[in-house]
């Protein structure tokens, strides 16, 4: 479990958890925090970030700065088209890579090796929606970008 923030310029950075359910942590960054079914969240005016830990009922807190990250280059040429789409996604210029598409609530639901200039993905099965891919290439180099499923 996940929580995600969205910057002005469109950008969707983890400020919290690991992608693992359940609970640990705590005195760490808050990335490599595990969640259980976060339920809510919430600021202070002094930047901290309160994340309702549902299943593991407790408060989590964190001080978040909230920042534009810096975007490499080779980053911006990483794409997925079409989108929106009805069921297959192509993932463009990762070969070398790995993939992982995640639900809103940052659930994991696929994840995978590119393995080519140009790599296609099925999501047809999957329910209409938003969801969030992030590929990340050979080089280490990651973006991630929101694609609606129709």
């Amino acid at each position: 479990m996940r929580i995600r923030l969205v910057n002005t310029q469109g950008i969707i950075s983890t400020v919290a958890g690991n992608g693992n359910a359940g609970f640990g942590g705590d005195g760490g960054p808050a990335v490599d925090a595990m969640l259980l079914y976060p339920a809510g969240v919430a600021f202070d005016n002094s930047g901290n970030l309160f994340i309702s830990d549902g299943g593991n009922q407790r408060v989590r807190k964190t001080s978040l700065t909230v920042a534009v990250p810096r975007v490499h280059a080779m980053s911006q040429a990483i794409f997925a088209y079409p989108n929106p789409t009805v069921g297959l996604v192509y993932i463009a210029n990762a070969p070398g890579g790995r993939y992982e598409l995640d639900d809103v609530c940052g659930r994991v639901l696929m994840t995978g090796a590119v393995t080519a200039n140009r790599q296609s993905m099925d999501i047809s099965s999957l329910a209409n929606g938003v969801y969030l891919l992030q590929v990340t290439n050979a080089d280490g180099i990651s973006k991630t970008e929101k694609i609606v499923k129709e």
